[in-house]
């Protein structure tokens, strides 16, 4: 029997497979809101409760249950939760600080409907800068106020809080020994789910068939996607538990009591699809687009529902926005995130400098001297 940890023995940890899901289901994401910005937000009721629900529903999941995956392989590849926590902070902060800034310094001031006077004294002009610590604002003054989904600048900023959160709850498990008790871990996630279950059950809160995907269903596919990397050497990577888990996908989905668990199958259909190995191609060849298409996707098609009024058709809005974002995208893979990621060693040795310093004031007080040994916790880093 195959398993996941043979996959990826034999992919020599470099599956391609990952790097095609991550862009396709970016691309997902702005094909799905080319319905919002270009008809509002009434017309996506009918498609969460039609045909396509499935597909729509295992997007957002998709991508946690990928994030919970190789995320706790990372964890597993590094010296110590500071190292964990700094490529964490590398990967996502300098590209979502540059979108936040270049969205309320350039693009506001260029589609603002109020005067440039107004626009850069109104607070929600600051505010909109609390983005890049997390805490969303969605508003820039006087911005797509005209739009079919009104004055919203980037609506996918509201998945940026919980993708920390699930970062530090796993650096959390990890600090506490459960990452490395994986009996233990796996019956902490089953009472979550009956948690989870018994709270809706009581409280009659299941989600409706009208609306997205709950932030507890994104919660609990990033822990199937850890767990599933826990057990690697225990999972089959098999193509007919592959199927069963798009069957019972679609039944998961088709009811609201059971939409919860719709986290056990997706996160396998992804860590499938992933730990294949198809040829690799140039535009996956050493970058990572995803985050940039999901980062500058929104605006980009609010700028193009406004640009072009006479065309809003969600078709025209798609294709036009994937060009762009995908454009900008392969910039600030190249200008920033790249450049970023290739500074990783200096990062986590400070970052290990300053744990140390701040462990040697917490121990021995604000005069008292540090520990020791500095320079080798920062080379463990390394």
């Amino acid at each position: 029997m195959r398993t996941i940890a043979d996959q990826i023995h034999a992919t020599k940890n470099n599956s391609t497979g990952f790097n095609y899901l991550r862009l396709i289901l970016a691309l997902a994401v702005v094909a799905w809101h080319s319905i919002l910005a270009s008809y509002g937000i009434a017309a996506e009721a009918p498609y969460w409760d039609g045909p396509v629900r499935p597909l729509l529903f295992a997007i957002l999941p998709g991508f946690f249950a990928l994030a919970g995956f190789l995320v706790a392989g990372s964890l597993d590849r590094v010296p110590d939760l500071t190292a964990f926590l700094t490529l964490r902070g590398l990967r996502v902060f300098p590209a979502l600080t540059c979108e936040v800034v270049l969205s309320a310094i350039l693009l506001g001031p260029l589609l603002t409907a109020t005067s440039l006077t107004t626009y850069f004294a109104d607070p929600t002009f600051f505010t909109y800068f609390l983005n890049i610590s997390g805490w969303i604002h969605y508003k820039l003054p006087g911005v797509f106020g005209s739009n079919p989904y009104p004055s919203i600048v980037n609506v996918q900023l509201w998945t940026v809080p919980y993708e920390l959160g699930c970062y530090l709850v796993l650096a959390g498990l990890a600090a506490v020994g459960l990452m490395k008790r994986r009996n233990t871990l796996t019956l902490l996630v089953a009472a979550v789910f009956i948690v989870g279950f018994l709270r809706n059950y009581y409280f009659d809160s299941f989600p409706q068939f009208v609306a997205g995907p709950s932030v507890g269903l994104l919660f609990l596919s990033f822990l199937l996607g850890v767990l599933l990397h826990v057990w690697r050497d225990k999972v089959p990577h098999s193509p007919t538990l592959f199927v069963l888990s798009l069957i019972f996908g679609v039944i998961f989905v088709s009811f609201r009591q059971t939409t919860h668990l719709f986290a056990i199958p997706v996160a396998y259909i992804i860590v499938f699809l992933g730990m294949l190995n198809p040829r690799r191609l140039w535009f996956i060849d050493g970058t990572d687009y995803s985050y940039g298409v999901f980062l500058y996707g929104f605006p980009i098609q609010q700028s193009v529902s406004y640009v072009f009024p006479g065309h809003r058709a969600w078709l025209f809005n798609f294709l036009v926005s994937a060009v762009v974002s995908l454009v900008c995208a392969h910039l600030s893979w190249t200008l920033l995130e790249s450049k970023a990621l290739n500074r990783r060693k200096a990062a986590i040795a400070y970052a290990t400098s300053v744990r140390t310093r701040l462990l040697g004031l917490f121990t021995t007080g604000a005069y008292g001297g540090l520990p020791a040994q500095p320079e080798r916790d920062a080379e463990a880093g390394r």
